[in-house]
């Protein structure tokens, strides 16, 4: 037991230097504060083996001291420097049994704001330790506990905790809290223009008006003034845009471009053509697309190669010649669609329409020939959505139309019994009904 006490003397002059080095910087701070939170530590209570039990009572007091001196606006006030200590702040029971306007009433009377009290019971074989917390600013117990763990390091630390966050929740009642988060993190804070940190961060002040301001590179900050009392506390959540979101909410109105789409999937057009014979057209389309507003303008592109065959007459019989030429189609057109019915975002049917340039070939073994022309697309289209995640999003295309593939160039070819046959440049417009199934990718703008 005796190697106990001596630790325990150690400990609290240990406590006594650092409470002597913290002083004066606590008393610098609360100098300049308007209002000083006020804690008395009543007389302490020590029961059980004389010796042992009061050899703590200089360590729990230091123990009180060091944890309110690392308290900022927090004056710790010692029994001995009361002039006459009030009866009511030497029992706990008698004063945690007091209604709140008494407790506040005997804060206006004795200038404290509030009162710890401490006594432990120490037998051989077990240590008890009772704390009380008493709030007289605010009229109301803030902790009654008693700890039957063991003296040592743990018990210390415990009452620690509770006495700092009693300073600190007494000190908070007369003054303003301020907590800042952010999206994205990691902002800067600034409070009337002195910078106080990075976000998440909390601030306490004294009541007044004040400007915040959150700031980070490449957003645009976020400005509000607020007017705050005794005991406010004000959480702010700022929500920063990025350079993409704000030119498009500064946009004028219609011009705002919601997201982006591109889409690829299969067409089949009915061409049904006997010269050349082509009966069934398969293309590969890609469309990529910008939603403004309501409105989703963009490019088509369009790409299909194909075979057709000529039957001619040879020396051989009627029809018994092959006349083989490979074709090539390929489109880009201006594309346009508007919907003319929408369920929330999950499925939407609209009208399209697209209007531009087709180059064609035909090719045989002996000669080429090719031609730009217009082409042109008319049809409805429904979609599906498949996935959302986020700002992106998978939708199901499904379209029913007409198409005007362009004027087509081709070769026909004659017969002639004294040498090859001649080919010849022809033209024909190929059009007809059209489907289509696609994939598209959606990727919406941050904002939405």
């Amino acid at each position: 037991m005796s190697c106990i006490i001596s630790a325990v003397v150690a400990q609290a002059a240990w406590a006594d230097e650092t409470f002597e080095k913290h002083q004066p910087a606590m008393d610098a701070r609360t100098a300049a504060d308007e209002q000083v939170v006020e804690i008395l530590l009543a007389p302490l209570g020590a029961e059980g083996q004389e010796g042992e039990s009061r050899g703590l009572i200089p360590m729990v007091t230091r123990l009180v001291q060091n944890t309110l001196s690392r308290v900022p606006a927090v004056k710790l006030t010692p029994p001995g420097k009361l002039p006459e200590l009030d009866k009511r702040f030497v029992d706990f029971s008698a004063l945690a049994s007091m209604e709140r306007l008494a407790l506040i009433d005997l804060k206006n009377q004795t200038g404290l704001d509030g009162v710890i009290f401490v006594s432990w019971r120490w037998e051989e074989a077990s240590f008890e330790l009772a704390l009380g917390l008493v709030d007289l600013r605010n009229g109301r117990v803030h902790l009654s506990r008693k700890f039957s763990e063991p003296f040592g390091a743990v018990l210390l630390s415990h009452i620690e905790e509770a006495i700092e966050g009693f300073a600190i929740s007494i000190r908070r009642s007369i003054r303003v809290t301020i907590q800042v988060t952010s999206e994205p993190e990691g902002c800067e804070v600034f409070v009337n223009d002195q910078p106080v940190g990075k976000t998440p961060q909390t601030v306490e002040l004294r009541t007044g008006t004040y400007r915040l301001r959150v700031e980070h590179e490449g957003y645009r900050p976020h400005l509000s003034t607020h007017d705050l009392s005794d005991g406010d506390r004000l959480e702010l959540h700022a929500v920063l845009q990025n350079p993409l979101a704000a030119r498009f909410l500064n946009a004028p109105p219609g011009l705002r471009v919601d997201s982006r789409e591109l889409s690829a999937g299969y067409r089949y057009v009915f061409v049904n053509s006997d010269e050349p014979a082509w009966r069934h057209g398969h293309s590969l389309l890609l469309d990529g697309t910008l939603r403004i507003n309501d409105w989703q303008a963009g490019l088509r592109f369009g790409f299909s190669a194909f075979e057709s065959h000529q039957r001619l007459d040879t020396f051989l019989g009627q029809n018994e010649g092959d006349f083989v030429l490979q074709h090539n189609l390929i489109q880009l057109m201006a594309l346009c669609l508007y919907p003319v019915w929408e369920k929330y975002s999950f499925a939407h049917l609209k009208l399209g329409a697209a209007a531009g340039l087709a180059w064609s070939s035909a090719k045989s073994a002996a000669r080429s020939t090719d031609k730009w022309t217009g082409a042109a697309d008319l049809f409805a289209q429904a979609e599906v959505r498949l996935l959302r995640s986020g700002n992106f999003g998978i939708d199901l295309l499904l379209s029913l139309g007409f198409s005007y593939l362009g004027e087509l160039p081709y070769l026909e070819k004659t017969f002639s019994l004294f040498g090859e046959g001649e080919e010849r440049v022809r033209n024909r417009h190929m059009f007809g009904p059209t489907g289509s199934a696609a994939l598209q990718f959606k990727w919406y703008n941050d904002i939405f």
